[in-house]
């Protein structure tokens, strides 16, 4: 009788568990899910959100957005996600969720460059927005940490300008893949023509290019990694000047995880180009 008490118990206790379990799961302990299509706008959601919300990213760091082919095992996360964070040139959205079924998803589109601290900042503050706006409940803890993003992207910044000026490099003409222009005129070096992602530039394009550099005297050729870098290189060469290769996403090269990792190696390879290290 005593044993047979004990098995009871014993049953119902374990019963008693697996329902507290069950319940716990059934009660909004799963973590709310955004998506974003690039590094750089999940780097900036993962920023505000801090372990809050579950955070898919579409587009690989080493793939440009916009020729990248959606992959079927990426459609599940944007079935469950309550938010789409976006830029405005990946083509492949509108397919996306439709095959996922989720057209209806609160999306936030995020025009322009992003990879100079005032445009990143500007986005950081319409993402917090968005997200505060979708997930109230964590409104405080959005904004305190939103504010520190900008707090540590402003006070990296600073260093960054501080230190271009002391070299005088002001004087130094260059010419930037449209992708880098923003961050290069953001440094404060004098830009004297840009050239577009190398797939689309014709022979006459490169030889204005060569030309512009020759009279310009141009001393540095500065490349976008996810464009493909062999244009700027051969156009470097051609000029005798100095090539830097820019990364515009955070996460492919190592020590470049967030944003701010990424100005301060994009600032360095331009440091290094004209042969300036500390």
């Amino acid at each position: 009788m005593r044993k047979k008490f004990i098995k009871v118990t014993f049953i119902v206790v374990l019963f008693c568990v697996l329902n507290t379990f069950s319940f716990a799961a059934q009660t909004g302990t799963d973590t709310p899910a955004v998506v974003c299509t690039t590094s750089v706008l999940a780097n900036f959601t993962a920023g505000i959100a801090q372990g809050l919300l579950d955070i898919t990213t579409i587009a690989p760091a080493g793939m440009c957005p916009a020729h990248f082919d959606i992959k079927p095992s990426q459609l599940q996360a944007v079935r469950e996600a309550k938010v789409l964070i976006s830029h405005n040139f990946e083509p492949w959205i509108e397919n996306l969720l439709i095959s996922a079924d989720h057209t209806d998803i609160e999306r936030l589109i995020l025009g322009g460059p992003w990879n100079n601290p005032p445009s990143a900042i500007e986005k950081i503050d319409q993402i917090a927005l968005t997200l505060i706006k979708q997930f109230p409940q964590y409104e405080q803890q959005f904004t305190v940490n939103k504010e520190v993003l900008i707090q540590t992207i402003n006070m990296k910044s600073e260093e960054l300008k501080t230190k271009i000026a002391r070299l005088n490099a002001d004087q130094l003409k260059v010419i930037a893949s449209t992708h880098q222009a923003p961050f290069v005129q953001w440094l404060g070096l004098e830009i004297v023509a840009t050239f577009p992602s190398p797939e689309t530039v014709s022979t006459r394009k490169f030889l204005e290019l060569l030309l512009t550099g020759k009279k310009e005297s141009v001393g540095l050729v500065v490349d976008n990694l996810q464009s493909g870098t062999d244009l700027g290189a051969r156009l470097a060469s051609d000029l005798n000047a100095k090539h830097a290769i820019l990364t515009n996403f955070p996460g492919l090269i190592p020590q470049t995880e967030s944003l701010v990792d990424m100005l301060i190696y994009n600032a360095e390879q331009i440091f290094q180009a004209i042969g300036v290290t500390e």
